[in-house]
């Protein structure tokens, strides 16, 4: 899509909007040609390993759980698998917060020029869901052929627990699917809240909207992947449970990072600036000047009663899950302010006509929308198949 126009307002509510028109040009795709020679590929090549790698390896396809139960808390009065029961309840519990809080946000005073940006923001960002969906579904081919491949020509496994791999990878891949749907939909309900809350001058609500729907997010994003994994645990026979735990982790791990989306935006566009922006050493490279972070990742701490962390034992006690493999491919925290303004910058200079300082209406006419305002650089009126 060739961008033509893009329009900045400042309205009586601080309604901020952009206008793209333009038509998209046809896309011709070799995916499903390339599918089918690489899964061939891995499918000879496998079938020929099988031959050679012995048939008795162990790995947690083969993990078969103990009795649960053969353990026992509070003075035997509670097998573990029992004990499980609790936890299941508070994830559930844990889901329904999820779930209340976000209609709670969704309840709360909004103008309506405000929720009116929100829901655009979201129509947005479902629609890029939804091409995130076709991706994960083609992805999904790729990774179906190699789990196929590897566990039952290479590692011999049968047929039952080839498929609970697949089905349960499906299962990983729907649970993230449906919290980063779940997350925008929270996110554009607190953006326009909190914009409006912002109005009465007081400090509060400004924080307190952002970190209820932080909240939201994150109880149901923990309480759907410990459901999951209860459920395994307890109602999965127990020589299943290994090749459902392989697939759960290998869908949940499968969801697209917004670096592959800037990476595409910038080939399809001609825009090599955007692709500086995939990972922390370019960024750094070519834009010093916009903040950002590196995604660390996350620290287990061994604790022992009545010993502290210290700086000699802290390195040898801690397991760091690393979420890049070193600073330059690092994925990166982003400051929105700086960043959206590089963007609007770029935008510009690619001949993309900007309008700031201007109030203007909406309307629609025959499937076209007519902007008409008064500013500084625009005093006219202009249409657009496409608003954002």
């Amino acid at each position: 899509m060739r961008i033509t126009h893009l329009f900045f307002s400042s309205h009586e509510m601080a309604d901020n909007r952009m206008i793209f028109s333009g038509n998209s040009p046809s896309r011709r795709s070799t995916l499903m040609r390339l599918l089918v020679c690489v899964a061939g590929f891995i499918l000879f090549s496998g079938m020929a390993m099988a031959q050679e790698v012995p048939r008795h390896n162990r790995s947690e396809a083969t993990l078969e759980l103990p009795d649960l139960n053969g353990v026992k808390f509070f003075s035997d009065l509670i097998g573990g698998r029992d004990l499980l029961w609790v936890g299941l309840v508070v994830s559930i519990v844990g889901i329904g917060f999820g779930l209340v809080s976000s209609a709670q946000l969704k309840r709360l005073p909004v103008h309506s020029s405000m929720l009116e940006v929100s829901e655009l923001i979201y129509a947005t960002c479902k629609t890029y869901l939804l091409t995130q969906g076709k991706f994960l579904f083609t992805l999904w081919l790729f990774i179906g052929t190699v789990i196929v491949v590897h566990f039952r020509f290479v590692d011999g496994l049968e047929w039952s627990k080839v498929a609970t791999i697949l089905v349960f990878s499906v299962i990983g891949i729907l649970g993230s699917y449906g919290v980063a749907w779940f997350g925008i939909r929270v996110n554009t309900y607190a953006n326009s809240r909190t914009a409006f809350a912002s109005l009465t001058g007081q400090a509060f609500p400004c924080y307190a909207i952002p970190l209820k729907a932080g909240i939201s997010i994150g109880m149901l994003l923990i309480s759907v992947e410990l459901l999951l994994m209860l459920i395994i645990l307890m109602f999965v026979p127990r020589d299943y449970a290994g090749p459902c735990f392989i697939g759960f982790a290998i869908g949940e791990s499968s969801t697209p990072l917004a670096d592959r989306t800037l990476a595409q935006m910038a080939d399809r566009y001609g825009l090599p600036e955007l692709r500086s922006l995939c990972h922390w050493g370019s960024w750094k490279r070519a834009c010093p000047q916009l903040l950002c972070g590196r995604k660390r990742g996350f620290t287990y701490f061994d604790q022992t009663d009545g010993e502290d962390l210290t700086r000699d034992n802290f390195s040898k006690r801690r397991l760091l899950v690393s979420a890049s493999v070193d600073d330059e491919h690092s994925d990166t925290h982003w400051l929105r302010s700086d960043v959206d303004q590089f963007l609007f910058q770029l935008a510009a200079s690619v001949g993309v006509i900007c309008f700031q300082q201007s109030q203007y209406s909406v309307s629609q006419h025959q499937e076209r929308w007519l902007v008409s305002g008064q500013g500084v650089l625009f005093s006219d009126e202009v249409a657009s198949e496409l608003l954002v």
